[in-house]
Protein backbone atom coordinates (compact mmCIF):
# COMPACT_ATOMS: atom_id res chain seq x y z
CA UNK A 1 0.00 0.00 0.00
CA UNK A 2 1.42 2.86 -1.03
CA UNK A 3 1.87 6.18 0.85
CA UNK A 4 2.89 10.19 0.85
CA UNK A 5 4.63 11.98 3.18
CA UNK A 6 5.55 15.73 2.93
CA UNK A 7 8.99 16.57 4.27
CA UNK A 8 9.85 20.54 5.05
CA UNK A 9 8.65 23.16 7.77
CA UNK A 10 5.09 24.28 8.03
CA UNK A 11 5.41 27.00 5.47
CA UNK A 12 7.00 25.17 3.18
CA UNK A 13 4.18 22.67 4.02
CA UNK A 14 1.60 24.91 3.38
CA UNK A 15 2.71 26.50 0.09
CA UNK A 16 2.84 22.89 -1.66
CA UNK A 17 -0.45 22.17 -0.34
CA UNK A 18 -2.15 25.77 -1.82
CA UNK A 19 0.23 25.01 -4.94
CA UNK A 20 1.33 28.38 -4.49
CA UNK A 21 -1.40 30.02 -4.61
CA UNK A 22 -1.36 33.82 -2.79
CA UNK A 23 -2.96 33.88 0.50
CA UNK A 24 -2.60 36.47 3.31
CA UNK A 25 -4.00 35.74 7.04
CA UNK A 26 -5.22 38.19 9.12
CA UNK A 27 -6.18 38.58 12.20
CA UNK A 28 -8.01 41.32 14.32
CA UNK A 29 -9.07 40.90 17.53
CA UNK A 30 -10.98 42.26 21.24
CA UNK A 31 -11.21 42.14 24.84
CA UNK A 32 -13.50 43.78 27.88
CA UNK A 33 -13.76 42.99 31.87
CA UNK A 34 -17.38 41.48 32.21
CA UNK A 35 -17.98 42.26 36.00
CA UNK A 36 -20.79 39.90 37.73
CA UNK A 37 -24.25 41.17 38.15
CA UNK A 38 -24.90 38.82 41.58
CA UNK A 39 -22.95 36.37 43.83
CA UNK A 40 -24.61 33.73 45.68
CA UNK A 41 -23.20 31.96 48.49
CA UNK A 42 -24.08 29.53 50.92
CA UNK A 43 -23.69 30.27 54.80
CA UNK A 44 -23.20 26.94 56.99
CA UNK A 45 -24.31 27.26 60.62
CA UNK A 46 -23.47 24.52 63.35
CA UNK A 47 -23.81 23.57 67.06
CA UNK A 48 -23.55 21.13 69.18
CA UNK A 49 -25.79 19.94 72.26
CA UNK A 50 -26.46 17.36 74.81
CA UNK A 51 -29.81 16.97 72.82
CA UNK A 52 -31.47 16.86 69.51
CA UNK A 53 -33.63 19.55 71.09
CA UNK A 54 -30.62 22.14 72.10
CA UNK A 55 -28.66 21.98 68.84
CA UNK A 56 -31.96 22.42 66.89
CA UNK A 57 -32.50 25.68 69.57
CA UNK A 58 -29.18 26.83 69.13
CA UNK A 59 -29.54 26.62 65.41
CA UNK A 60 -32.12 28.98 65.44
CA UNK A 61 -30.76 30.91 67.61
CA UNK A 62 -27.81 31.85 65.35
CA UNK A 63 -29.91 32.14 62.88
CA UNK A 64 -31.31 34.81 64.16
CA UNK A 65 -28.84 36.21 65.48
CA UNK A 66 -27.17 36.60 62.03
CA UNK A 67 -30.29 37.80 60.20
CA UNK A 68 -31.12 40.58 62.41
CA UNK A 69 -27.12 41.77 62.01
CA UNK A 70 -27.03 41.45 58.16
CA UNK A 71 -30.42 43.65 58.03
CA UNK A 72 -28.27 45.90 60.28
CA UNK A 73 -25.62 45.99 57.57
CA UNK A 74 -27.85 46.70 54.70
CA UNK A 75 -28.57 43.00 53.71
CA UNK A 76 -32.12 42.69 53.38
CA UNK A 77 -34.33 39.58 54.40
CA UNK A 78 -35.35 39.39 51.01
CA UNK A 79 -31.65 38.61 50.03
CA UNK A 80 -31.41 35.55 52.48
CA UNK A 81 -33.14 32.17 51.60
CA UNK A 82 -33.87 30.44 54.90
CA UNK A 83 -34.37 26.41 54.73
CA UNK A 84 -37.34 25.06 56.57
CA UNK A 85 -35.50 21.88 58.29
CA UNK A 86 -32.17 21.62 60.43
CA UNK A 87 -29.73 18.40 60.05
CA UNK A 88 -29.13 16.97 63.28
CA UNK A 89 -26.90 13.72 63.37
CA UNK A 90 -26.02 12.03 66.96
CA UNK A 91 -22.44 11.77 67.98
CA UNK A 92 -21.71 8.82 69.48
CA UNK A 93 -18.73 8.50 72.38
CA UNK A 94 -16.22 5.52 72.99
CA UNK A 95 -19.25 3.28 73.33
CA UNK A 96 -22.35 3.03 71.22
CA UNK A 97 -23.82 5.20 73.80
CA UNK A 98 -25.11 8.48 72.26
CA UNK A 99 -22.93 11.59 73.77
CA UNK A 100 -25.01 14.52 72.22
CA UNK A 101 -25.87 15.74 68.83
CA UNK A 102 -24.84 18.13 66.08
CA UNK A 103 -27.27 20.50 64.17
CA UNK A 104 -26.07 22.23 61.08
CA UNK A 105 -28.66 24.48 58.73
CA UNK A 106 -27.40 25.76 55.22
CA UNK A 107 -28.75 29.55 54.22
CA UNK A 108 -28.30 31.18 51.00
CA UNK A 109 -27.45 34.89 50.38
CA UNK A 110 -27.89 36.68 46.69
CA UNK A 111 -25.35 39.86 47.07
CA UNK A 112 -25.61 42.94 44.23
CA UNK A 113 -22.46 44.78 45.41
CA UNK A 114 -18.79 43.95 46.95
CA UNK A 115 -19.65 46.02 49.96
CA UNK A 116 -22.37 43.53 51.08
CA UNK A 117 -20.44 40.71 50.36
CA UNK A 118 -17.47 42.35 52.76
CA UNK A 119 -20.24 43.21 55.41
CA UNK A 120 -21.39 39.44 55.49
CA UNK A 121 -17.97 38.25 55.74
CA UNK A 122 -17.45 40.68 58.85
CA UNK A 123 -20.63 39.61 60.04
CA UNK A 124 -20.19 35.57 59.73
CA UNK A 125 -16.93 36.58 61.93
CA UNK A 126 -18.52 37.52 64.84
CA UNK A 127 -20.89 34.49 65.39
CA UNK A 128 -19.39 31.06 66.62
CA UNK A 129 -20.20 28.08 64.09
CA UNK A 130 -20.98 30.52 61.26
CA UNK A 131 -18.74 30.01 58.12
CA UNK A 132 -19.36 31.09 54.11
CA UNK A 133 -19.15 28.57 51.68
CA UNK A 134 -20.07 27.75 47.73
CA UNK A 135 -19.19 31.33 46.43
CA UNK A 136 -20.57 31.42 42.49
CA UNK A 137 -20.86 34.31 40.30
CA UNK A 138 -23.68 35.67 38.22
CA UNK A 139 -22.98 36.49 34.68
CA UNK A 140 -26.34 37.06 33.16
CA UNK A 141 -24.69 39.76 30.30
CA UNK A 142 -21.99 37.34 29.17
CA UNK A 143 -23.38 35.87 26.40
CA UNK A 144 -24.26 38.86 24.37
CA UNK A 145 -21.66 40.81 25.71
CA UNK A 146 -19.34 37.70 23.91
CA UNK A 147 -20.89 38.04 20.49
CA UNK A 148 -20.10 41.47 20.71
CA UNK A 149 -16.27 41.46 21.43
CA UNK A 150 -16.32 38.62 18.50
CA UNK A 151 -18.04 41.37 16.15
CA UNK A 152 -15.31 43.95 17.48
CA UNK A 153 -12.58 41.69 16.24
CA UNK A 154 -14.31 41.00 12.90
CA UNK A 155 -14.50 44.36 12.30
CA UNK A 156 -10.91 44.56 12.63
CA UNK A 157 -9.97 41.93 10.11
CA UNK A 158 -12.25 43.50 7.60
CA UNK A 159 -11.01 47.14 8.32
CA UNK A 160 -7.37 45.85 7.08
CA UNK A 161 -8.58 43.92 4.82
CA UNK A 162 -10.40 47.23 3.25
CA UNK A 163 -6.53 48.78 3.66
CA UNK A 164 -5.14 46.52 1.59
CA UNK A 165 -6.78 46.25 -1.38
CA UNK A 166 -7.49 49.70 -1.26
CA UNK A 167 -3.40 50.62 -1.42
CA UNK A 168 -2.00 47.66 -2.75
CA UNK A 169 -4.63 47.30 -6.01
CA UNK A 170 -5.93 43.86 -4.62
CA UNK A 171 -8.52 41.94 -4.30
CA UNK A 172 -9.20 39.68 -0.70
CA UNK A 173 -11.60 36.85 -0.77
CA UNK A 174 -12.16 34.51 2.81
CA UNK A 175 -11.29 30.99 2.50
CA UNK A 176 -11.25 29.93 5.88
CA UNK A 177 -11.31 31.38 9.30
CA UNK A 178 -10.23 29.92 12.87
CA UNK A 179 -11.46 31.62 16.49
CA UNK A 180 -9.99 31.95 19.47
CA UNK A 181 -12.03 32.01 22.97
CA UNK A 182 -10.25 33.67 25.79
CA UNK A 183 -12.74 34.03 28.43
CA UNK A 184 -11.10 33.12 31.90
CA UNK A 185 -13.72 32.08 34.44
CA UNK A 186 -13.11 33.87 38.06
CA UNK A 187 -12.06 31.72 40.92
CA UNK A 188 -14.22 31.99 44.43
CA UNK A 189 -10.86 32.33 46.29
CA UNK A 190 -9.69 35.70 43.98
CA UNK A 191 -11.59 38.31 46.26
CA UNK A 192 -9.61 40.92 44.18
CA UNK A 193 -11.74 40.46 40.90
CA UNK A 194 -14.86 40.02 42.79
CA UNK A 195 -16.24 37.99 39.87
CA UNK A 196 -14.55 39.79 37.02
CA UNK A 197 -14.17 38.05 33.58
CA UNK A 198 -11.83 39.23 31.26
CA UNK A 199 -13.69 38.41 28.16
CA UNK A 200 -11.04 37.82 24.79
CA UNK A 201 -12.27 36.92 21.20
CA UNK A 202 -9.41 36.71 18.51
CA UNK A 203 -10.16 35.65 14.71
CA UNK A 204 -8.11 34.33 11.70
CA UNK A 205 -9.03 34.92 8.70
CA UNK A 206 -6.98 33.16 4.97
CA UNK A 207 -7.93 35.18 2.42
CA UNK A 208 -7.08 34.48 -1.44
CA UNK A 209 -4.90 37.73 -3.15
CA UNK A 210 -6.32 38.44 -6.36
CA UNK A 211 -4.65 41.24 -8.93
CA UNK A 212 -7.04 43.29 -9.55
CA UNK A 213 -7.03 43.92 -13.37
CA UNK A 214 -5.83 46.92 -14.78
CA UNK A 215 -8.37 49.32 -16.04
CA UNK A 216 -7.69 49.83 -20.28
CA UNK A 217 -6.91 52.97 -21.31
CA UNK A 218 -9.05 54.99 -23.25
CA UNK A 219 -8.16 55.88 -27.18
CA UNK A 220 -6.33 58.94 -28.29
CA UNK A 221 -6.32 60.74 -31.56
CA UNK A 222 -2.97 61.62 -33.27
CA UNK A 223 -4.52 63.26 -36.38
CA UNK A 224 -4.77 67.14 -36.27
CA UNK A 225 -8.46 68.16 -37.36
CA UNK A 226 -8.80 68.75 -41.18
CA UNK A 227 -9.29 72.33 -42.78
CA UNK A 228 -12.23 73.43 -44.58
CA UNK A 229 -11.50 73.45 -48.74
CA UNK A 230 -12.04 77.61 -48.53
CA UNK A 231 -9.49 77.86 -45.84
CA UNK A 232 -7.32 75.72 -46.82
CA UNK A 233 -7.40 77.24 -50.82
CA UNK A 234 -7.03 81.29 -49.58
CA UNK A 235 -3.96 79.91 -47.17
CA UNK A 236 -2.28 78.70 -50.02
CA UNK A 237 -2.94 82.35 -52.20
CA UNK A 238 -2.28 85.62 -50.57
CA UNK A 239 -3.54 87.40 -53.82
CA UNK A 240 -7.36 85.76 -53.39
CA UNK A 241 -9.50 88.24 -51.84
Amino acid sequence: MAGVSIEGSPDEATAFLLKGEPRVSLRGSASTVVEATTVNLSIIITADAPTSAMAAGLIDQKTTELLDKLKAAGIERGQMKVPKFTTITPRYGNSENVKGYSASSSLTAELSEQKQYLDLIAVTDRISGVSIADLQYDHSQLANIHKTILANACKRVLTRKEIYEQNLGVTLRPISFTEEDGTERPSSADGSRFGQIPVKASIRVLFEVIPNSPTPALPTSTTAPSQKPEQSKKAEDPQAK
